[in-house]
């Protein structure tokens, strides 16, 4: 009989970690884990109360009390970290999000957006099953108590269609798992129930202005339209992106206009590879005294004969190319890395930001944005009264701008040779001028009077090879750029992120020491601990 009540009491720990596993898994107490825990209470407890005799002989030995304290703050730990997640179950609240790309928690974006509603947010889940059907779907489950956990302007009610009919036909729901958007008298259906989508749907909502980016042709710039997976070189991909903002895309031809098109909310001079006229630069000079809102980006080695524009509104265009070294080598039979040669990248990461300025106020140093075959920009003294000009990132410090243009991108040999005009990083790679006009009217479309211009010395982060949430920050850049020149600086921010893979490389020495000490010091260690525990007390 005592062995089976032994057998009670250790059948009763074994069954109470099945819980805490089940629990831990899942992510919260369910029924079953519930079960288990209440069978193993009660096992523990018909154990002790079968040696209740021995149980309290034993609590008064010093050994007992100091397992007794150490139990006591054990559980108490416990206790405290059960009750946050209880807390947090209930209160729909994340204590931590700790992925790489804040997957479970709002992005800044959508946190300002949600941030700048003036009134009630009323968000209508229609799924099957009513609010079983919805955490059905955890995700999106999620999802909608977050955002409505994160302003009291939210409120998200969910309704079966089967049950009730009348509601569904009210708001034209033919179609399972559908989200309706009601904000004042406008209301949206979305079906992809994502983060991106509800934010994107919301920027219509309260900013229904029409925007659309003109983007200059005539010159040899990248196209904006036809197959991304083909045209490396096109901007396919961010139209897509400037797309999923409510931006529209048009290409116009400045050379045949009179005027910039009214419908332009930014004129986008990417990539010329032949000088523009000197209308076109002209047109493009009135467009700004009279508030208008440009984007110049222009890679190295190309000649567009903007110079004389940018240099009145107090930037230019250095010609030079933005060079870094790289090391390049092998890895020995020891795992040490053995450099074999140096050469010049035309490759630049950059993750220096001027975060005083609202296009950067969000980019980081773990926020990276890549460019290639990048050229400098200047700073010239203000030819106009209340002109600003900031830098807004630069390029790392063992860069330098080399004036051997031609030379260093056919793939020549360079130096940093200051007597040659090189210029030693970090260098600006982009500028942001603002002038408030004095005697324009007011701007098409509500936008404010303000002259707005971007000037980015590289085309290549904005083509399709570069342009990849995966590997960078490209989009969020561009959306920032374009955002800030169209006077929607109030939603700028980076956007939600998904997940991606990342794969850990370690060298032969590396993997050997991770090994040896997982496989073979630490349980060798416990081991011999264990072994002079029981020797000394045999």
């Amino acid at each position: 009989m005592r062995r089976l009540l032994s057998f009670a009491g250790l059948s009763g720990v074994l069954v109470a970690l099945v819980g805490m596993a089940m629990t831990l898994f899942s992510g919260r107490i369910n029924e079953i884990a519930i079960w288990h825990f209440a069978a193993a209470g009660a096992l523990v407890l018909i154990y002790i109360i079968s040696r209740a005799g021995t149980f309290f002989r034993t609590v008064r030995s010093r050994q007992a009390m100091l397992g007794a304290v150490v139990s006591v703050y054990t559980l108490l730990v416990v206790g405290i970290v059960v009750v946050i997640n209880v807390i947090g179950a209930f209160a729909n609240m994340q204590i931590a999000d700790l992925t790489e790309g804040g997957l479970y928690t709002l992005s800044k974006q959508t946190t300002k957006v949600l941030d700048s509603l003036k009134e009630d947010l009323n968000l209508h889940a229609f799924f099957r099953g009513g609010r079983s059907g919805l955490a059905a779907v955890s995700e999106v489950d999620r999802l909608l108590r977050t955002f409505e956990a994160h302003s009291n302007k939210v409120h998200l009610s969910v309704v079966d269609p089967e049950l009730d009919p009348t509601t569904a036909e009210k708001f034209g729901i033919y179609q399972d798992a559908t989200l309706v958007l009601k904000y004042g008298d406008k209301s949206y259906k979305v079906n992809t129930i994502t983060e991106e989508t509800l934010t994107n749907t919301l920027l219509r909502m309260l900013d229904d202005r029409p925007k659309t980016i003109c983007f200059s042709t005539g010159h040899g710039e990248p196209a904006i339209k036809g197959n991304a997976a083909r045209r490396f070189d096109g901007m396919i991909k961010l139209r897509n992106v400037l797309k999923s903002r409510n931006y529209d895309s048009i290409m116009v031809d400045l050379s045949t206009a009179i005027d910039v098109p009214p419908e332009c909310t930014v004129v986008a001079v990417t990539g010329p590879v032949t000088p523009l006229a000197t209308g076109e630069l002209a047109l493009l000079d009135n467009y700004l005294l009279m508030g208008g809102r440009v984007l110049v980006a222009q890679d190295a080695s190309s000649e567009s004969g903007l110079n004389g524009l940018l240099e009145r509104w107090g930037v230019k265009l250095n010609d030079d190319v933005i060079l870094e070294k790289l090391v390049e080598g092998t890895l020995s039979g020891g795992g040490g890395f053995r450099p074999t040669h140096m050469k010049l990248s035309l490759n630049l990461w950059v993750t220096q930001y001027n975060r005083a300025h609202s296009i950067a106020q969000d980019l980081s140093v773990v926020h990276p944005t890549q460019f290639q075959k990048a050229r400098s920009i200047g700073k010239i003294p203000a030819k106009k009264e209340g002109l600003r000009v900031t830098m807004i990132f630069h390029s790392k410090k063992e860069s330098w701008g080399e004036k051997h243009v031609k030379k260093a991108l056919a793939g020549g040999k360079a130096i940093l040779n200051p007597k040659d005009g090189d210029m030693p990083g970090p260098l600006p790679l982009a500028a942001a001028v603002s002038f408030t006009t004095q005697s324009a009217t007011e701007r098409l479309h509500g936008y404010s009077r303000q002259a707005r211009l971007v000037v980015i010395g590289s085309t290549s982060w904005m083509q399709n090879l570069l342009m990849d949430e995966s590997r960078n920050f490209n989009p969020d850049l561009a959306l920032n750029v374009i955002e800030w020149l169209a006077g929607m600086e109030e939603f700028l921010a980076i956007g939600s992120r998904s997940a991606a893979a990342r794969s850990l490389f370690l060298r032969y020495k590396q993997k050997r020491f991770l090994f040896n000490s997982v496989v073979v010091f630490m349980p060798e260690f416990f081991l011999l601990f264990g072994l002079l525990v029981w020797w000394i007390r045999r």
